[in-house]
């Protein structure tokens, strides 16, 4: 009985004992259960929206790079195009988890529209929801253009987890999310089997997993998101619109290149990644600089955490130089420190810099007087002769100035410039008026100048000086008139003839001499004329020195007129 009494107490501590340590084994395991459950629940939440984020910047890169590339690529255009290439990867893809899945959708009115297959419901044909209803929670905030996680229902009224970002580019919206459920069920399991197993399983299941199972698990998920990062890195690597290539700056070897890196090089693959990196540019830069010198200065700059840009020349395959812009980063892949290489072939654009500097020297060099104005007449531009013309010594004087200046007047301007606007081209004199107020005539050369709409931005005019050369026509025709004048007022007649031989002008008088208008002899030769009134005997020495281009005189010529009578002509 003592024995037993003893024993009670004992027996009773250690049930004690026993029952403390289990409520604080059961405690501990709840506790346990609890915060695993908010780490895991966490983990998944970030992994919901790092899921969500990658695939709405990968669709909006892929969006721009059909936009930019695959205009004509699809019948429905580029936007449609994208679309396509996103559901044809969709249908490879399953999803993750027992219920985990990517949706994408758009609002149209007062629906939202799913435009991927749904893994749990509407499987072929997914139907949209009312935008006002009480489903598709995440989706509705995507929508909406708001970026992080919700827990709400799904489209099918699933409480779900879910991560929703917006697709700026094509105005969409994407949501990766799970079953709320699925993320619940292991963690229930498991505190159903801390339960039944006691208190000593409990805990030793509880020490081992905190000594083995804690740090596998985060091993496993450290080397899942840098598996992740890494696969998220290739994709965007090799679908970057420039050209992409890794540098070991240990090495001096390339490690790997995109294929627009390979299109720009002009080597496959491996062959380019077995090419020395001196033996991508020539010994020197076009600045004289040493490329390896050069390069190892910018390498070591991106090293330094720098960002360095810079304009660079290249050999590809066929020893052909061309001019890139490169920029370079710093990175970490695979444990290994990197140089990433952003290179642009700028082979146009230099080409392009260069015929405008052409342009610009031939406007500036011009001898006739240029200048362009907006469509308001205010000016843009006027080389040295325009100055020179005008009389002003500085651009200055003359750019950002009203074109009305440089005419006698505005209304004579703004006339000119409205038929140049309406023709779309003009030539045509138009009175100017220089510096110091004095006029001149000007041969003016203009056109509009249309943007890539077709609209109208600018006109230029090319201008040359006349004034000397419409005073010389004026004095020629005065002289000309005064010639005619005296020739119409003498008694003998006086003619013109043309290179050809053929008469231009015949003073009337021969009409009185001869019987004959004057009117009969125009665009008639010497030829025609002689032959039918003059003894050729007489006129064939004239004649021959005549068509020489030689002088004579006192040419003396027996006539035949049209009666039979005869007469004597003296020319002289």
């Amino acid at each position: 009985m003592g024995s037993a009494r003893a024993t009670s107490p004992i027996r009773s501590r250690l049930l004690y004992l026993i029952l403390i340590m289990a409520s604080v084994a059961f405690a501990v395991a709840g506790i346990s259960i609890w915060l695993l459950y908010g780490t895991a629940f966490e983990e998944e939440r970030a992994r919901l929206a790092e899921a969500a984020q990658s695939q709405a910047r990968l669709i909006e890169a892929v969006a721009r790079f059909d936009a930019k590339y695959s205009r004509t690529d699809h019948p429905e255009g580029p936007a449609a195009a994208t679309l396509g290439q996103i559901a044809d990867a969709h249908e490879q893809y399953r999803g993750f988890g027992d219920t985990g899945e990517f949706t994408l959708a758009e609002r149209r009115g007062d629906r939202i529209v799913f435009l991927l297959r749904h893994r749990h419901f509407d499987l072929d044909k997914p139907k949209p929801v009312p935008w006002r209803g009480e489903v598709a929670e995440p989706m509705r905030r995507a929508l909406r253009g708001l970026s992080g996680t919700v827990v709400g229902p799904d489209y099918r009224g699933v409480t779900v987890l879910a991560a929703h970002e917006p697709v700026a580019v094509l105005n969409l919206g994407i949501v990766a999310k799970i079953d709320l459920a699925e993320i619940r069920a292991p963690f229930i399991r498991a505190a159903a089997i801390s339960a039944a197993g006691g208190v000593l399983v409990f805990l030793l299941g509880a020490l081992l997993f905190r000594q083995a199972m804690v740090p596998l698990l985060e091993r496993e998920r450290v080397e899942a998101e840098l598996r992740q990062s890494e696969e998220r890195f290739r994709t965007l690597f090799q679908n970057a619109p420039e050209a992409l290539a890794l540098l070991d700056p240990e090495t001096e070897r390339l490690v790997d290149a995109n294929d627009n890196a390979l299109a720009l090089f002009g080597w496959p693959h491996e062959e380019l990644l077995r090419r020395p990196f001196a033996n991508l540019h020539p010994g020197h830069q076009p600045d004289g600089r040493e490329s390896l010198v050069a390069a190892k200065e910018r390498i070591d700059e991106a090293l330094a955490g720098g960002a360095p840009v810079f304009e660079w020349t290249h050999i590809n395959a066929e020893g052909v130089t061309v001019p890139c812009e490169i920029r370079l980063t710093r990175m970490e892949l695979a444990g290994r420190q990197l140089i990433c290489g952003s290179v642009l072939d700028i082979s146009q654009r230099k080409a392009a810099e260069l015929a405008l500097r052409i342009r610009d020297q031939a406007m500036a060099s011009s001898i006739n007087g240029l200048a362009i104005s907006d469509m308001n007449l205010t000016m843009v531009y006027v080389n040295d002769s325009f100055l020179r013309l005008w009389g002003y010594d500085d651009r200055r004087e003359v750019v950002g100035k009203q074109g009305t200046m440089f005419g006698p007047d505005d209304e004579t301007v703004l006339t000119i410039a409205r038929e140049i606007e309406a023709q779309g081209s003009w030539i045509g004199e138009v009175p100017a008026k220089r510096r110091d107020g004095s006029l001149f005539e000007a041969l003016l050369s203009a056109s509009v100048i249309r943007n890539e709409l077709g609209q109208p931005t600018h006109i230029l005019g090319s201008f040359i000086d006349v004034s000397e050369s419409k005073a010389a026509e004026r004095a020629l025709r005065e002289s000309e008139q005064r010639f005619r004048d005296f020739a119409e007022s003498s008694s003998d007649w006086f003619w013109e003839s043309d290179a050809d031989g053929r008469f231009t002008f015949v003073s009337s008088a021969i009409q009185a001499a001869v019987g004959v208008a004057a009117e009969w002899y125009i665009g008639k030769t010497t030829s025609e004329i002689v032959e039918k009134y003059y003894d050729s005997s007489d006129w064939r020495p004239y004649f021959e020195a005549f068509e020489a281009r030689r002088p004579y005189r006192d040419m003396m010529l027996r006539r035949t007129g049209d009666d039979g009578g005869k007469q004597w002509v003296l020319g002289v």
